[in-house]
């Protein structure tokens, strides 16, 4: 007399084999997954990581076209009050922000590193601030989304050029006659923004490394485009 439940036992096993993966399969899956991860991943790290910067340069931007208006309202037209005593001094600039601008930065961190006077926002993001002259208000604004990295390494050039920026996390802007300008560079084409020799945002060495990088991502939008010179 058979045993039924050893035959079912068995029939269970051998439909387990014949519906299993065997260890090649498996390999096999996931060599294709590992290479289509290593297709897809930078790709999409490259897009977040465009997106965070573009998000933070267009906060900080709006944070301070927002306080220069609102000090205007109160201290009258930018291109008639006095500037800083002194030009590339940030005592001087330290001054002149606590009478006309400390007030609409109630919340923000400010402090003097390398001769630059520093705004430290409390997402991580902040802003390097250098007074150009002494005849007008003219300042140049280094924005930063990760302040640490600026204050690390842009922060430390003393050039009275200004400092030479990254194009990924520090970006300058220009403050004059009472507006914080997008277009820095002055410069009427994106090709110009570009490939100029000296201020270009391709150029990564000197003084004016990728000074016109900010303008171009303004200029696009608060977009990186696929041309964008630097690799982020």
């Amino acid at each position: 007399m058979y045993n039924h439940a050893w035959i079912k036992d068995l029939e269970e096993v051998q439909f387990m084999k014949k519906n299993s993966f065997t260890m090649a399969e498996v390999l096999i899956t996931l060599g294709i997954i590992g290479i289509i991860a290593a297709l897809t991943i930078p790709g999409v790290m490259s897009k977040y990581r465009k997106v965070k910067i573009t998000t933070a340069l267009k906060k900080d931007f709006s944070i301070f076209q927002q306080a220069i208006r609102l000090s205007e309202a109160k201290n009258g037209d930018f291109e008639q009050l006095p500037p800083p005593t002194k030009d590339h001094d940030a005592n001087s600039l330290s001054d002149w922000w606590d009478i006309y601008m400390k007030k609409e930065f109630p919340n923000q961190h400010t402090y003097i590193k390398n001769n630059w006077f520093i705004v430290d926002f409390a997402d991580g993001s902040g802003a390097g601030i250098k007074s150009m002259s002494k005849t007008a208000i003219s300042f140049q604004v280094v924005f930063c989304v990760n302040l640490k990295d600026c204050l690390d390494n842009d922060f430390n050039v003393t050039s009275t050029a200004g400092g030479a920026t990254d194009g990924k996390n520090s970006f300058t802007y220009l403050f004059e006659k009472g507006e914080l300008k997008c277009n820095t560079c002055n410069y009427s084409t994106r090709d110009e923004l570009i490939n100029n020799s000296k201020y270009g945002c391709k150029v990564d060495s000197g003084d004016f490394a990728h000074r016109c990088c900010g303008s171009l991502i303004c200029q696009d939008g608060w977009e990186i485009k696929n041309d964008y010179p630097v690799k982020i």
